[in-house]
């Protein structure tokens, strides 16, 4: 039920995705979540498996405090061992037989989940003003390449969520009063006798599921084609809450209408206090934006038709965040190990965004503003992409490199090549990982079947190693383009 007719086709033919079961509860009080976790796991690598690797990114320092506990599993009804591993932000299941290749086994999982009250990294499993927000809430199933569980640190830069995709089926029940904001549709709600409430949510295709908890929001909606953009917003931020929705909606219908079709039928936006210099944060079928982006409009009031700062961030933060449900959520991709795959293509997409669709002011802004992220660390222009995120220093020279360097990398190639030969690049990268988990060499690879090998040599050593990049090669990359439609010509590949 959470899948446009596009979606829903994509269901009908790929198999062998984990299907999870979630059966939860929730502690306003506490700020916990008491749950079950029920997964259906089929074994799609080649070598047999002695244990199961789950990601439990909540215990980690950066968190302040938040907590994710594994109490008990069993493997087709037998209890099973859990080993926490990596300061205890991953567990191993041992399996109580060994899964053959191909073969399928069930994973119950009790759990709780107990969020910060001093804040933590992005102000992600946190509890802040009333609002509680339950990202990474879960024992996630790790990615598993070449024959090893990829299991990475949580470092102070860089989103710590690398996850194959799931399809997952929840029941939480909140207690009266209680608004629940989700990735995925809600299937049903019960209410009882004492106002408490029972809730389902579909969501399939997940790379990550997140719930928010509150009271007191208010909901604009808009239909885009197969999909409702609901933005969720306090009361007193009517005028960011309106801009979030007009931002959204626009965004989604240019990048499905020239990235590839958008499969979930809807796509939420929430008001939400992330942390210190943070604008938003993606997830499956969700974004959260912070709060400041709709405080500064509601101090500046309504520019009407006017481009003025907050009107700018806003569109940014929002078209930034919209983005990633193609280039982190479609096509998935590991942000420890190459944090550029996802968020330097990102920040290039909703700059392309502000390019085509804003006006003049925020059209070269974008562009403009990557110039200055690199230009603000020397290491900018050095410093090569295809670092692990923990390499940088610090949140300067990753932004700088990873936001700023990175989206320029991409508008110096379209710059190159054209829009049309740079959208059936674009077009084959999706096609190809729709669904699926890309790394390094698959994106090099599509870049020169779609391109020539001679510019995907180009765009490696120049601008990925950063072999030989001058301040001209950035100046030149920030300069807008003219209104065009990169991928116009893709649509029918």
């Amino acid at each position: 039920r959470s899948l446009t007719e596009v979606g829903a086709a994509d269901l009908a033919r790929i198999a062998g995705i984990p299907r999870c079961r979630f059966d939860l509860v929730y502690d306003p009080e506490a700020h916990r979540l008491d749950g079950r976790e029920s997964m259906s796991f089929t074994n799609r690598g080649p070598d047999a498996l002695a244990d199961l690797a789950f990601h439990t990114f909540g215990n980690a320092a950066v968190y302040h405090g938040a907590e994710l506990t594994i109490t008990a599993a069993r493997v087709d009804g037998v209890e099973a061992v859990v080993e926490p591993v990596r300061d205890g932000t991953a567990a191993m299941v041992h399996l109580p037989t060994v899964l053959a290749s191909g073969a399928e086994t069930r994973i119950d999982l009790t759990f709780h989940t107990t969020l910060s009250t001093h804040g933590g990294l992005y102000g992600l499993l946190a509890s802040d003003h009333g609002v509680d927000c339950f990202y990474g809430w879960h024992p996630e199933l790790a990615v598993r390449r070449d024959g090893r569980w990829q299991l990475h640190p949580v470092g102070q830069h860089g989103d710590p969520t690398q996850n194959e995709m799931f399809h997952a089926l929840v029941t939480i029940r909140l207690p009266s009063g209680s608004q629940l904001m989700s990735s995925g549709s809600e299937v049903s709600r019960t209410l009882g006798l004492d106002g408490a409430s029972t809730t389902v949510i579909s969501s399939a295709f997940t790379r990550n599921l997140v719930l928010v908890v509150g009271s007191g929001f208010q909901s604009l909606r808009r239909q885009v084609g197969g999909t409702e953009v609901v933005s969720w917003h306090r009361p007193e931020s009517a005028i960011g809450g309106q801009r979030a929705l007009d931002t959204a909606a626009d965004a989604l219908d240019f990048f499905a209408e020239r990235l590839g079709p958008y499969p979930y039928r809807e796509f939420d936006v929430v008001e939400a206090q992330l942390g210190e210099a943070v604008g938003g944060m993606e997830s499956t079928g969700l974004i959260l934006i912070d709060r400041a982006n709709y405080t500064a409009l509601s101090l500046a009031g309504d520019p009407g038709a006017f481009e003025t700062m907050p009107t700018f961030m806003m569109a940014m933060v929002v078209s930034h965040e919209t983005a990633h449900q193609w280039w982190y959520d479609l096509v998935g991709s590991d942000s420890y190990l190459y944090p550029w795959l996802d968020e330097s293509l990102t920040n290039w997409t909703g700059c392309w965004y502000l390019e085509q669709r804003m006006g003049p002011v925020s059209a070269s802004g974008g562009f403009q503003t990557c110039l200055m992220e690199c230009g603000a660390d020397p290491t900018g222009r050095t410093m090569p992409l295809n670092l692990a995120a923990d390499a940088y220093p610090d949140d300067l020279s990753y932004g700088g490199v990873i936001y700023g360097r990175g989206a320029l990398m991409y508008q110096a190639l379209r710059r190159k090549v054209g829009d049309a030969a740079f959208g059936r690049f674009l077009a084959a990268y999706q096609q190809r990982f729709r669904y699926g988990y890309a790394r390094e060499s698959d994106l090099l690879s599509t870049l020169a079947e779609t391109l020539g090998q001679d510019t995907q040599e180009w765009f490696r050593t120049t601008w990925v190693e950063g072999v030989g990049l001058t301040p001209r090669d950035l100046m030149e990359a920030s300069r807008a383009m003219p209104r065009s439609q990169p991928g116009d010509d893709a649509k029918d590949h």
